[in-house]
């Protein structure tokens, strides 16, 4: 069952026209056209895309704004990217809420997608310092599709 996560507004007004005007706003905003078409494969050789994000503090407060989800996993999508490093991720559960979002959508805009193979997963490798404690997540995050790579992702 998908997450729901509880919003409150400073005006005291339900999450119910929230989600609404979300859905109004994201039907009539306008996504960058990807003019390539990738297929997964270059020159008869199959293949994936990979990418680096910077998503600036991710965290959970940040995750749980619809707005802020829609536009991460319609990236992701829109570009199929199979495997993501992620940056400044300060918070694992975050990154959770991504990949389900993808796996399992909410969102309408995400639902819609025909080309999504809801198999994503992502894994952290151990700090450095070998510190957990109140410290942002370093330059070693994964989000994959298992579906595009065929390999399990370790670091």
């Amino acid at each position: 069952m998908p997450t729901k996560f509880p919003m409150t507004l400073p005006n005291g007004f339900a999450t119910a026209p929230v989600n609404d005007i979300l859905d109004l706003l994201s039907a009539y905003s306008h996504r960058p056209v990807v003019e390539e078409v990738f297929t997964y494969e270059r020159d008869g050789v199959r293949c994936c895309r990979l990418a680096s994000w910077n998503l600036h503090q991710l965290s959970m407060d940040k995750i749980t704004n619809p707005g802020v989800r829609e536009v991460i996993c319609r990236t992701i999508l829109e570009n199929k990217l199979s495997i993501i490093a992620v940056q400044e991720v300060l918070s694992e559960a975050a990154l959770k809420v991504i990949c389900d979002e993808l796996n399992t959508p909410t969102l309408r805009r995400v639902r819609e997608w025909r080309n999504n193979s809801n198999r994503w997963e992502y894994c952290l490798g151990e700090r450095i310092d070998g510190s957990t404690e109140n410290a942002k997540i370093d330059n070693d995050v994964i989000v994959s599709d298992k579906d595009k790579t065929n390999y399990s992702v370790t670091l």
